[in-house]
């Protein structure tokens, strides 16, 4: 794919006899930055964003990083870069504080350079709903970011998921997310999420049916069958969503997304024990990699032990995970809602 990008950009080059300049502007490639190498470096960057592993994450900033330095004032490897920083504090298990900050000054960065960009402003928004909670900037910016580019699938995907859904939007978000996977019908990301927005406004068989057509799009991703656990377990399925959990597992062997769910599926069938086994295993993990407060906060409140589980989602609040941002929506919750305090956390998250 990339040598035939390669090939069609330098033919058009060599035919059109068109000597780059800081003056000129227009087509795929800044020209500023002087080099079809460096537009190449940024699609490959959006190619590993797009897998959504962290793996392919860390790939995708080595890219966009050499895209930025052999090219300072090329916006687009900036947004790319905010993107893949955001993405990796999903999908990796590392501190959202340590990766965040440095995906809002690559955001900002971007908007400095060319504010007339929507991938710009797009992950700007993304940065003030998942890590700011900043509601209202996180909307404005990705109003502006669809006003400049109406087919960018990604920013309707986080606009639905990130802004919506969390203010319980959740009709705007369903237009805005089938919107976002006609324009991109493949994304594994998109179509999981749709799954997940079905799952929040608890019409759990077409989330299920939704995470299949993923599965069958991209068998290999975890974050779908991790998705697919979920949805199993508010049905009460519990077998079939510790399998899902087990697949996901096997796919991501570290998964404290999967290992929580297992656990909680453990708590509801009458296995205490077990669940308990994994909350010492989160434990041990914990101390080689970043595992948010969110996790064992679900497991004590699968056991009953709100007191215990409450302090833990409040300390996740200093942590910043984004699975906070989803509370006022997640069934997950549901049967702590009345409780004074998940009130006080909505407050928290400005919800």
């Amino acid at each position: 794919m990339f040598g035939i990008q390669d090939e069609i950009s330098r033919a058009i080059v060599d035919t059109l006899k068109l000597k780059l300049s800081r003056e000129q502007s227009g087509g795929p490639v800044d020209a500023n930055t002087q080099d079809l190498a460096v537009y190449n470096l940024y699609l490959r960057g959006r190619f590993h964003v797009n897998q959504r592993t962290a793996d392919a994450l860390r790939k995708a900033i080595e890219h966009f990083d050499q895209a930025t330095i052999a090219a300072p004032s090329y916006a687009p490897a900036y947004a790319g870069l905010a993107d893949a920083y955001c993405l990796l504090s999903i999908h990796a298990p590392i501190p959202p504080r340590s990766l965040m900050p440095k995906a809002k000054a690559a955001a900002l960065k971007a908007v400095s350079l060319d504010d007339s960009l929507g991938l710009a402003h797009a992950s700007l928004g993304f940065i003030h709903a998942t890590y700011d909670w900043e509601w209202q900037n996180a909307e404005r910016e990705f109003v502006r970011a669809l006003e400049l580019n109406p087919g960018d699938a990604d920013a309707r995907h986080w606009y639905a998921i990130d802004v919506l859904t969390p203010q319980e939007r959740l009709d705007e978000a369903l237009v805005e997310l089938t919107r976002a996977v006609r324009l991109d019908p493949l994304s594994r990301s998109i179509n999981t999420s749709l799954g997940g927005l079905y799952h929040d406004r608890r019409e759990y068989q077409k989330a299920i049916d939704q995470y299949q057509t993923t599965i069958d799009l991209e068998p290999n991703f975890y974050f779908s069958y991790w998705n697919l656990g979920r949805t199993y377990e508010q049905l009460g399925q519990f077998d079939r969503a510790m399998q899902a959990c087990q697949t996901a597992l096997s796919l991501a062997p570290h998964s404290y997304l999967a290992l929580t769910q297992m656990a909680r599926c453990h708590a509801a069938t009458g296995n205490p024990d077990e669940a308990r086994r994994i909350l010492r295993q989160l434990d041990q993990l914990g101390q080689k990699m970043f595992v948010p407060s969110t996790a064992p906060a679900l497991i004590h409140f699968s056991l009953g032990e709100n007191d215990r589980a409450f302090e833990l989602m409040f300390a996740a609040c200093d942590e910043r995970p984004v699975w906070l941002i989803w509370s006022k929506v997640s069934p997950t919750y549901d049967a702590v809602r009345s409780d004074p305090r998940f009130s006080a956390l909505l407050e928290r998250l400005g919800l």
